[in-house]
């Protein structure tokens, strides 16, 4: 029987109040635990905190800790929380300031295959906090997540832009190297521009004559053209950027001038859909073709009407050929600059899960954790079943932001709902003793409910690549033929030995799981996305038998609309009715004995509920050209990162470092280095290119472990400097070796 810690700060219950939760954000503690007990970091955290935690004896294993300078409470519990789940327990809130501790329950299929000999040094468990300085934490989490192992853990902490880690050291270690050069990537300055009117080629040679005519070369302009696409690729310090940017916008522009025919380049859509969408403006019904309205369309159709113009496609180079009178041209170029918008793109995942357990085990009240509250009463999650007589909003009322949608199924709901981050946490209470959490699976999973067993299924995952607006369904399931209608051959149609036929109609229906999204960028880049669940199923006939009346068919509709920030997740769900699950439990062998063997066994009966559950993510996605301009950024920085510790490659055995300062001056960089040198550190002291021009970093080398560097790291914090932690030769460590 477990026995159960309660561990409660030393604080008054008044200064546990409504205030706390600011203070909690402002105030900061250290994080650097080496090896401690997680029992003991948990008590730790609770001293720090003011938060109470109960946990059992259970609550064992070892784990690291370490964070250079210091935290804000709130993210001193991320970490901690993030910790927990690296050693399989789960932090379930109980009160308003109280946390219960868990084991996650999972049976899992098999161990982890292995290549090579386990190192223990490397294999041991850590998390660590880095603030990010350029990059925004969401993207950077999304982009972790191919290299994430699935013990590990790469949680956004949006409040402070930081990303928690947890892993093994080895694992960190490669995740860390990776988030420096994708911080680092966010800060190049690059462009990427796709001309329309003019000459990529002339355009790079017009800029390299404008802003490259300096006698230094490591002061010019990386300036870069593509015959194929036409674009310019241009890396310069911001402010330079920002004026080649004006000058390209004032150059591309149409050939002013009397003539009478002008090409245009079409960059983003097809030049046919733009075509017949021009020809269509001429006349005044048609509406323009299928082109969503615009006031600025509005006002170019009306123009357009009944004037003479032509307008002949050239496939081959993507491009119109517009032919008129020089007015009538000018306003047709006008129109293809607003046709040929690309509109923005939208990556959404959706997750349809079924999930089985006994019915003794409720969902609970948290049903997801962490639970997300609306920030605003503009933040709408509604929730609409064709089987509910009402619409569930998020919002009670004006004045309230609770979320109003039930956390788990009620007798008098339908659906359920809510808003959560990473990482998805699914809990079941037995009613009594301790709840049952288990992680949003990425694949099937079964788990222990007490003498019985649960599982989740995954029936629908689809990672859907859409433009703002667009409409996309999938379905999931089968095709039953269903008999509609028959028919008796007719006395005069029968055949030569007076046979009777008859002739049975058949359709197909689909029966399974149907979804439709549409999502549409709003502001800020959140996203609203309409969603539609549809599931159908066949039933026992409740009308009569199947030859006289058919089949029957149920279906159920989930609608919802919902606004997704970037890291949100939205979970929905439903009953998807009950059943009962038969087992022969009894002694073994003796049980199957022919004739007999009923003796010595019975059949179990165990009253199961089915779940369904549904994740939502979406995300913005960048422009086709944004994209080209940051994998040039990731590139360079790849490239500098492994400049900048190209001479200490022969540090490996030790591969750990603490990157001091960054000085502009070889003498500063030395007089730093010799400084530390007498206190007894080993330092070396590197040069690299930058944008700016030269710099150099001074580290502190040799040290075997993450979590001694990091104990340094955080000295020197205390006493003014800005360290970081590093891993040398990350060519090595981004290849896994």
């Amino acid at each position: 029987m477990l026995q159960f810690v309660f561990v409660v700060a030393l604080f008054s219950s008044a200064s546990l109040g409504s205030a706390q939760a600011p203070d909690r954000a402002a105030r900061t503690v250290p994080m650097h635990y080496e090896q401690r007990e997680i029992s003991q970091l948990v008590e730790a955290v609770a001293r720090n905190t003011g938060r109470r935690y109960i946990f059992g004896d259970n609550l064992r294993g070892r784990v690291t800790i370490t964070v250079p300078g210091r935290v804000s409470q709130d993210e001193a519990i991320a970490l901690l929380n993030a910790a927990l789940l690296l050693k399989g327990f789960a932090a379930l809130p109980v009160g308003e300031n109280s946390t219960k501790i868990v084991a996650l329950t999972e049976t899992k299929s098999g161990a982890p295959l292995v290549d090579g000999p386990l190192d223990p040094e490397r294999e041991r468990p850590i998390a660590t906090l880095i603030r990010l300085k350029h990059a925004n934490v969401n993207t950077v989490a999304v982009s972790l997540r191919p290299y994430v192992a699935a013990t590990g853990v790469a949680l956004p902490y949006g409040p402070t832009n930081s990303l928690i880690l947890a892993g093994t050291e080895a694992r960190v270690s490669r995740l860390l190297t990776i988030v420096r050069i994708l911080d680092q990537a966010a800060d190049e300055s690059i462009m990427v521009r796709t001309l329309r009117h003019r000459s990529a080629e002339v355009m790079a040679e017009i800029l390299r004559v404008k802003f490259n005519s300096g006698p230094v070369k490591s002061k010019h302009a990386g300036i870069w053209s593509d015959e194929r696409t036409n674009q310019i690729v241009v890396q310069a310090p911001p402010m330079e950027l920002e004026a080649m940017r004006e000058m390209i916008r004032k150059i591309d522009r149409p050939v002013e001038g009397e003539g009478l025919v002008r090409v245009v380049r079409i960059l983003n859509r097809d030049a046919d859909d733009v075509a017949a969408i021009l020809e269509g403006m001429r006349k005044a019904s048609s509406g323009g073709g299928p082109q969503k309205s615009t006031p600025a369309l509005d006002a170019i159709r009306s123009d357009l009407v009944n004037r003479p113009y032509s307008v002949t496609v050239d496939p081959a180079t993507r491009s119109l050929l517009l032919a008129s009178d020089p007015e009538t041209l000018a306003v047709l170029v006008e129109a293809v600059g607003l046709l040929d918008q690309l509109p923005p793109r939208i990556a959404v995942d959706v997750m349809v899960l079924e999930l089985v357990r006994p019915s003794g085990f409720n969902l609970g009240v948290d049903y997801f954790l962490p639970v997300l509250e609306p920030s605003s009463i503009t933040d709408p999650a509604v929730f609409i079943s064709s089987g509910a007589s009402s619409i569930l909003s998020s919002l009670g009322s004006a004045t309230s932001l609770g979320t109003g949608v039930p956390s788990g199924p009620a007798a008098n709901e339908s659906i359920f709902g809510r808003y959560t981050r990473a990482p998805l946490q699914l809990s079941l209470d037995p009613g009594v003793g301790d709840p049952i959490t288990i992680l949003v699976p990425r694949e099937d999973v079964s788990f222990q409910a007490g003498e019985f067993s649960g599982e989740t299924t995954i029936l629908m995952r689809p990672h859907i690549l859409a433009m703002s607006g667009e409409e996309h369904e999938f379905f999931v399931g089968n095709q039953i033929p269903v008999p509609t209608g028959s028919s008796n051959t007719q006395s005069e149609e029968l055949g030569p030995n007076g046979a009777l036929s008859n002739r049975q109609i058949i359709e197909r229906r689909d029966v399974g799981i149907g979804l439709t999204v549409k999502p549409t960028v709003g502001q800020a880049g959140i996203v609203n996305l309409d969603l539609k669940l549809e599931i159908s199923e066949i039933q026992s006939s409740i009308a009569g038998s199947v030859e006289q009346v058919g089949a029957t068919f149920t279906q159920r509709t989930i609608e919802s609309t919902l606004r997704l920030s970037p890291g949100d997740y939205a979970v929905i769900g439903t009953s998807n009715g009950s059943g009962e699950s038969y087992a022969r439990v009894g002694i073994p062998y003796l049980m199957d004995i022919p004739f007999i063997g009923f003796a010595f066994g019975s059949v179990s009966t165990t009253k199961i509920e089915n779940d369904l559950l549904i994740v939502v993510e979406a995300r913005v996605m960048r422009s086709p050209s944004e994209d080209v301009a940051d994998t040039i950024r990731r590139r360079i920085a790849m490239e500098r990162a492994i400049s900048r510790v190209a001479d200490l490659g022969g540090l490996d055995s030790e591969p750990y470092a603490v990157l001091l300062e960054t000085v502009d001056r070889a003498a500063k960089a030395k007089l730093i280095a010799e400084a530390f040198s007498e206190d007894g550190f080993e330092t070396e002291v590197t040069d690299w290119e930058s944008t700016g021009g030269r710099l150099w970093d001074i580290y502190l080398t040799d040290f075997a472990t993450f979590e001694l560097a990091s104990g340094v790291a955080e000295r020197l914090y205390d006493v003014g400097w800005k360290p970081e932690v590093t891993v040398l030769s990350p060519e090595n460590v981004l290849a896994g070796d």
